[in-house]
């Protein structure tokens, strides 16, 4: 369990920071996340949501996020 939450917070970091080796335009918050929750089938949706409830506490912002997005509506 603890793998699959690093897994997913680093690839949200790797989406959302610049890094050495990914010289692309960053995402932002929100397209990282819904990223992340179309990608089901490589990422456990209980702790995408976690993250995502986290990210929405730092942020504090409620708008910032699809809140009821699943995958395939």
């Amino acid at each position: 369990m603890s793998a699959h939450i690093i897994g997913i917070c680093d690839s949200f970091d790797a989406m959302t920071t610049k890094r050495p080796y990914n010289q692309k335009r960053l995402k932002s918050m929100h397209e990282a996340m819904l990223e992340l929750k179309t990608m089901s089938y490589k990422y456990n949706y209980k702790i995408v949501e976690a993250l995502e409830e986290v990210v929405r506490e730092i942020k504090g912002d409620q708008r910032y996020f699809i809140s009821q997005y699943r995958e395939g509506n």
